[in-house]
């Protein structure tokens, strides 16, 4: 359940912030989509436990504490600092509890308009378990071996679209009539000319 516009207001005005009353229903709106695409992320972690969606049991919002991750980031330049954290604790159908740590870091902005323009979630387990340490491993492999191999009826991956290129120009199938080169499916020198 989100909260009513009246007790959004009250929260922003107790946190020291000063926004417009007609300006609160955007910002809710938008609280609220962020929340969902949050809350979407962490489903992606937990179906792997269960069909059943976990329940979310608590949360805090912890915007002055930086995740070691976050932190990692931020010093060494590869990230800005997150402008917001939010821990949530999810109840599995077993009812095991999983803590979720989620950064909100602002996107890209247009040089003429200084205002963030998009927002990006870093959701992921806390490392607090053996079983978050495992589902955090699991997810980085899984995306290593998607990003080399390919994903089955979906995205090619690296490593095949080597093979084929390699099959191309090894099996002189690279060439048409004319030496003009064709285009070979994963064959990135062709489809560049």
């Amino acid at each position: 359940m989100y909260p009513s516009e009246q007790q959004y207001y009250n929260a922003m005005k107790s946190k020291g912030f000063n926004p417009l009353p007609q300006d609160v229903h955007i910002i809710l709106a938008i609280h609220n989509a962020v929340n969902e695409q949050g809350w979407n992320q962490l489903l992606e972690w937990e179906k792997v436990h269960s069909a059943t969606p976990p329940k979310l049991k608590r949360f805090m919002g912890r915007p002055q504490d930086l995740s070691p991750k976050a932190a990692l980031l931020w010093i060494t330049g590869q990230a800005n600092r997150p402008f917001d954290r939010h821990d949530w604790v999810v109840e599995r159908e077993n009812g095991k509890e999983v803590r979720y740590v989620i950064d909100f870091y602002t996107g890209q902005t247009d040089p003429k308009d200084p205002k963030p323009v998009s927002m990006h979630l870093d959701v992921r387990p806390a490392l607090d378990s053996g079983d978050a340490l495992k589902m955090r491993v699991r997810k980085a492999v899984d995306e290593w071996k998607e990003e080399w191999f390919g994903r089955e009826g979906g995205k090619e991956g690296v490593v095949p679209s080597w093979l084929a290129a390699a099959a191309a120009i090894v099996g002189g199938e690279g060439k048409k009539e004319g030496g003009a080169p064709r285009a070979v499916p994963g064959d990135a020198r062709a489809a560049t000319k």
